[in-house]
């Protein structure tokens, strides 16, 4: 699983399938997250890596941004905690 350290992992899921051609076997596993931010900015996500037979495979990094929503009531709608505030799942 990659650090989602700019994250609150509010879901995770995992499905495989395993698909038949000819004298082969193919086997693909998805990991699915649904992520809250936790600030405002450009955040990264970091690789994930997987090992098959001996071999390391690794994603390649990438970043996103996150943009805040101007809101005019609290900050308990916010859609991350605001800075300093203490989130528990």
């Amino acid at each position: 699983m990659p650090k989602f350290e700019d994250f609150i992992v509010v879901s995770q899921q995992q499905s495989s399938n395993i698909s038949f051609k000819k004298d082969k076997i193919a086997t693909q596993i998805v990991y699915s997250f649904v992520l809250m931010p936790r600030r405002s900015g450009k955040l990264k996500i970091e690789p994930a890596e997987i090992k098959i037979e001996n071999r390391t495979y690794y994603t390649e990094a990438f970043e996103i941004e996150v943009k805040e929503i101007e809101r005019e009531s609290s900050h308990s709608d916010l859609p991350f905690p605001a800075e300093g505030e203490v989130v528990s799942l």
